[in-house]
């Protein structure tokens, strides 16, 4: 997957750089808190070439675009597919066009693994468990480190089967230029292969690859970027661009943990992407009590109490009316006195 792996080493860190920079498991762990981060997209890359002989990775002529948001990994538990990825210790949420999905992770002594995604496309799941799990990084994570991997084969949905590829490999070190200042980092050179299948009645009705070649400037001072270059031109030290993005951390705070979610879950919400009328959410309870069922914001505003009172143990039903929601992306959000599942809902129109 281009957007797990492009975000996974693009991972900000707010430390001085060393002069030799090596990534381990503290490191990644103090990044894990709430970050405002501005991230710059150049309008103006596609064909143009990039220097990457080095020393000096140069990031400054491009015309780009700014935009902010904030960075913030979560209990799988609070998320809507905790029971899918048991022995992940972080998720993150990722918004696309189609909704909003999360992203599953497990850190340890020895590296960064990615373990699947998981989000909702037209009222079923899309679950892509990888088996084994991918690495992000591997420990220590310095010039010089390099893996190959190839996943098994993906089922996300019923008809469909996805197996991936991917080699990557520390190739340098230097100093990342760009108009909001300058740090060392490491270049790391990421090839992906994807290969998706279709099928209808045990036969194959469409075949295709798709293969990404990049580049991630990783530095612990809060800045880092991406380069996309045309895979036939690869090979070469000033490669053809696709795509050039960076990103600065403006501040960092520390979280409070997000408590688990104690057997509570959202079992499902039809439709989902909803157009008009009513959604229909099934939620489950493992204990009996008050319960509140809320659609929220992104900013976690209630604006819809959905169940509020008492409720059995077991599984339960409830219609929620769309009328007058705006199109968006939106959250149902169960608790249960300390213990709070959730689930992604878009509204279309």
């Amino acid at each position: 997957m281009k957007l797990a792996t492009l975000f996974m080493l693009s991972i900000l860190f707010p430390f001085t750089a060393l002069s030799q920079i090596s990534f381990d498991r503290a490191d990644v762990e103090t990044e894990m808190s709430t970050a405002q981060v501005t991230s710059y997209e150049a309008g103006d890359a596609a064909g143009k070439t990039f220097d990457l002989s080095g020393p000096v990775y140069d990031f400054t002529g491009f015309q780009t675009q700014s935009s902010m948001f904030q960075r913030q990994y979560l209990d799988p538990a609070t998320t809507t597919f905790p029971h899918e990825f048991p022995t992940a210790t972080h998720a993150q949420a990722v918004t696309s066009a189609e909704g909003t999905g999360f992203m599953y992770l497990r850190l340890d002594d020895t590296g960064l693994y990615f373990q699947g995604f998981g989000t909702i496309v037209q009222g079923a799941d899309y679950l892509l468990k990888y088996s084994p799990e991918r690495p992000s990084m591997k420990f220590p994570f310095k010039k010089g480190t390099s893996w190959n991997y190839t996943s098994g084969t993906m089922v996300p949905f019923e008809g469909m089967s996805q197996v991936e590829e991917s080699r990557i490999e520390v190739i340098a070190d230097g100093t990342i230029k760009t108009p909001q200042g300058e740090a060392q980092c490491i270049v790391v050179k990421d090839w992906e292969r994807s290969t998706t299948k279709l099928e209808f009645n045990g036969q194959i009705i469409s075949e295709s690859y798709t293969t990404i070649v990049s580049y991630n400037f990783m530095t612990k001072a809060g800045i880092s970027a991406t380069i996309v270059v045309d895979s036939t031109d690869e090979n070469s030290s000033t490669p053809m661009l696709e795509s050039v993005t960076w990103a600065v951390v403006d501040g960092q705070t520390a979280v409070d943990p997000v408590p688990v979610a104690g057997g509570l879950r959202i079992d499902a919400a039809y439709p989902n992407p909803a157009r008009a009328g009513d959604v229909t959410v099934r939620w489950n309870t493992r204990d009996a009590g008050d319960v509140q069922l809320a659609l929220t914001d992104l900013y976690g505003r209630v604006l819809r109490e959905v169940h509020v009172g008492h409720a059995g143990s077991g599984t339960h039903a409830e219609r929620m009316a769309l009328q007058n929601l705006p199109a968006g992306q939106y959250f149902l959000r169960l608790s249960q006195g300390g213990n709070v599942a959730i689930r992604p809902l878009t509204v279309v129109h």
